[in-house]
């Protein structure tokens, strides 16, 4: 006996055991579907409940005791009374919506589950809507395109606090040439709120707005994303303001791995207004602000109180041809301290009008491993302090000062400059605690220059073609020791320190050979330290 049907048993020593079994077999022509080719149909009784299933057409019979009557709804062409399933546009299966309309897309978002798109669409307004759990888009191999003078977002979605939304392939294109630009500026994608937002190999083109806004959503994640403004389209600098690739207010965590974008305003900006940004990570992929911005920036708003802050921040992308800076942290609040954990940068920065690096954001600890090169100020410009900072750096040609720094606590510098014209090697502005071992070439200022900096070790460098002194500290700069530097081809090969307690030893001097030289204003040289005495030796004494 089975659950379902409830097949007669036999009871245990009965002489006709038979009889319940055959009673089963009956039940079975009609419980089993008969299947054969819809031809053969009539070769069969059609017992009543019978079913047939043709296994050539895929049509399925139910018999009604005389005759074999077809079911409407079945095979491969199924039909009803009022319409054929070909008619249908947007399909439903198994919480998968397939759409080809616009009007469609906008009924498939509010149902949530998964929506493919499966032609291109051109959206007239806004696709939106609330989404309550999940959603998710694909566009792959497809475009969402702006009708021609549209005055509007192109997606715009609210989530709710534990909502999701995924975006996955195809283009946006916000059709800039066809819009009022740039009286009319519409964002193309807006998210606010939920969970988490994440959108994989989207590729957005002329966009009249932010690309990408995300606002308050807790974990956000760009994966391969390409963007392109067509920044050789506009006509006047000045209206690219805006034109910003991936800009996010208030996000817990951003991760964006891969992107390659070349907007008019920031290619991507994190930004924190009423919440912490806990985590940003931008990992590989290329940046390029051309005509207006910068390449990458980590700002905290006006408005921010003094709880906000952007804590870890990693980044690894190449930054080339920006306007502004290749990478800037700023804090515009005057209550938000901004103090954040960590900052890690291992780029390659190229081709920038201002800073290749510029900050303004203290971090308790930041490591820095770049090259850059063809910038119009500063290589990197630190200027909010902070502790524990580690620079390995090739830096070239630059305007103002290779590695500039102010306001730091242990401070370890490796680096190599060539100068090109510019005027420092290295700046050092109200930092206590720091070591430098550095190949320095062709400042028309000072190799390494510091004010109000105190226990600077100066090692193991070389500092040629200045058109000043090779090493300069000025105001109250203490303890400063230079040890093992090779300085040649300056215009004066003396080193200038004032302060106190500075000390020079072993340093090979053009024009003077190898000797323990002395430095201007110095209170103790080699020859007014008493070495230490050998243990083995103090009872000879």
């Amino acid at each position: 006996m089975t659950d379902n049907h409830r097949y007669n048993t036999p009871e245990p020593g009965i002489t006709d055991w038979h009889v319940p079994l055959n009673q089963n077999f009956e039940r079975l022509d009609s419980d089993v579907e008969i299947r054969d080719n819809e031809e053969m149909r009539g070769s069969y009784a059609p017992k009543l409940g019978a079913k047939f299933l043709a296994t050539d057409t895929e049509n399925e019979f139910v018999g009604d005791g005389e005759k074999w009557r077809p079911l409407q709804s079945s095979g491969r062409s199924p039909t009803f009374e009022s319409l054929s399933v070909g008619t249908i546009q947007s399909t439903s299966l198994g919480g998968t919506r397939t759409v080809s309309t616009e009007s469609e897309l906008q009924d498939a978002v509010h149902s949530g589950g998964t929506v493919i798109v499966t032609d291109d669409i051109t959206l007239t307004s806004a696709i939106s809507a609330r989404i309550e759990s999940k959603l998710e888009i694909s566009i792959e191999g497809h475009t969402l395109k702006r009708a021609p003078r549209t005055n509007d977002h192109m997606l715009d979605f609210e989530l709710s606090d534990s909502a999701s939304l995924t975006l996955s392939g195809g283009f946006i294109n916000g059709n800039r040439p066809e819009q009022d630009f740039p009286s009319m500026k519409q964002d193309e994608v807006r998210v606010t709120g939920g969970s988490s937002f994440r959108a994989n190999s989207v590729t957005g083109l002329y966009n009249t707005n932010f690309m990408f806004r995300i606002t308050d959503v807790d974990s956000v994640q760009f994966l391969q994303p390409t963007i392109l403004t067509y920044t050789n389209r506009i006509a006047n600098p000045s209206d690219a303001g805006g034109l910003d690739g991936i800009h996010t207010y208030d996000c817990s965590r951003v991760s964006i791995t891969g992107p390659i974008i070349v907007s008019g305003d920031d290619s991507i900006a994190v930004g924190a207004i009423n919440r912490s940004v806990g985590r940003v990570s931008v990992t590989g992929g290329v940046l390029s602000s051309p005509i207006h911005a910068n390449g990458l920036k980590l700002h905290i708003e006006e408005e921010a109180d003094s709880t906000i802050s952007i804590d870890d921040i990693l980044i690894t992308a190449a930054i080339i041809a920006c306007k502004g800076h290749g990478i800037q942290l700023v804090n515009n609040s005057p209550r938000a301290k901004g103090r954040g954990r960590s900052l890690s940068i291992n780029s390659i920065i190229d081709d920038v009008v201002e800073d290749g690096i510029n900050s303004i954001i203290p971090m308790e600890a930041t490591i820095i491993n770049t090259e850059i090169t063809n910038v119009g100020n500063h290589g990197i410009n630190l200027t909010a302090g902070g502790n524990d900072l580690k620079i390995v750096s090739l830096t070239r040609n630059f305007r103002e000062s290779g590695v500039r720094l102010q306001g730091f606590s242990n401070a370890f510098i490796r680096s190599t400059i060539d100068a090109e014209g510019g005027q420092y090697g290295i700046t050092l502005d109200s930092v206590t605690n720091a070591q430098i071992s550095a190949i320095i070439d062709g400042p028309t200022q000072a190799g390494v220059y510091g004010l109000n900096s105190s226990h600077v070790s100066v090692t193991s460098s070389i500092i040629h073609g200045c058109n000043g002194p090779p090493i300069l500290s000025i105001r109250d700069s203490n303890h400063w020791t230079i040890v093992g530097c090779d300085v040649y081809g300056n215009t004066t090969n003396s080193f200038k320190l004032t302060g106190s307690n500075n000390f020079t030893q072993a340093n090979n001097i053009e024009g003077g050979g190898f000797h323990f030289d002395r430095a201007e204003h110095q209170t103790s040289s080699y020859a007014d330290i008493k070495p230490p005495i050998p243990r083995f030796f103090e009872n000879d004494e």
